[in-house]
């Protein structure tokens, strides 16, 4: 597993507050294969005798996002948990075939790869950036591209917004989770919110510079696999 190691920079001022299960936290200063025995053939093997498998979903296909250096921060956390396996999940691997007019009913193996990478994990953490007050019109392409209804029918996903702005990603999460919701997804309610996204990074470490915005980060990675183990032992 790999141990995540947070920069200890000096931190800047803060205003922070918690609305419910949420966390806000803003600088003011400074093909053949069937689907459902893909999805479902896991889940009978209890996860104390296997390995979790999360995806963390980078939302953008932008190159040089922040959302991609979150993402690969979270994937950390993740990693830094006994009995899980975790990995990047990039919109910017979704290539030129998934705009074809005939992938929907005749996917190329490219696409359906991407898909059955999707479908095979126990788990999502989807970081979503805040583009034009909503969230990026690539992730709404793969989404389309999921089958019905299993691509998110009982599957856990958790939230992240990011925005350069005071609204930290709110609209943009809360518009996804209402497709995730309307697909049937276990939404995780512990949703983590970053504003003045510009201001959060050390560009040399690739991380955080906030060790108390990292600790959230790390605490939204445990519950959520608390979460995926109730809801599996429940189902």
């Amino acid at each position: 597993m790999v141990n995540l190691e947070l920069p200890s920079g000096a931190p800047l001022l803060r205003q922070s507050f918690e609305v419910g299960h949420d966390y806000f936290l803003s600088a003011y200063t400074s093909t053949n294969t069937s689907h459902l025995d893909l999805m479902h053939s896991s889940y009978k093997i209890p996860f104390g005798e296997r390995i979790m498998k999360i995806l963390v979903v980078c939302s953008t296909n932008r190159d040089g996002a922040l959302s991609r250096m979150l993402a690969n921060q979270a994937v950390g956390c993740y990693n830094s948990i006994d009995g899980i396996e975790a990995e990047l999940f990039d919109m910017n691997e979704l290539g030129a075939d998934f705009l074809e007019p005939k992938a929907y009913k005749e996917p190329s193996e490219h696409v359906s790869g991407i898909v059955q990478r999707f479908l095979a994990c126990d788990g999502a953490t989807f970081i979503v950036p805040e583009y034009n007050g909503s969230y990026p019109g690539i992730l709404k392409l793969f989404v389309d591209m999921l089958p019905y209804p299993e691509g998110f029918d009982k599957r856990p996903c958790a939230f992240i917004g990011l925005a350069a702005g005071q609204f930290q990603g709110l609209r943009a999460v809360e518009h996804f989770q209402q497709v995730t919701g309307y697909r049937n997804a276990y939404n995780y309610p512990r949703r983590l919110f970053i504003g003045d996204s510009y201001k959060q990074f050390d560009f040399k470490t690739g991380s955080l510079s906030d060790e108390e915005l990292a600790k959230r980060l790390q605490q939204q990675s445990e519950g959520f696999v608390e979460f995926i183990k109730q809801v599996k032992s429940d189902a």
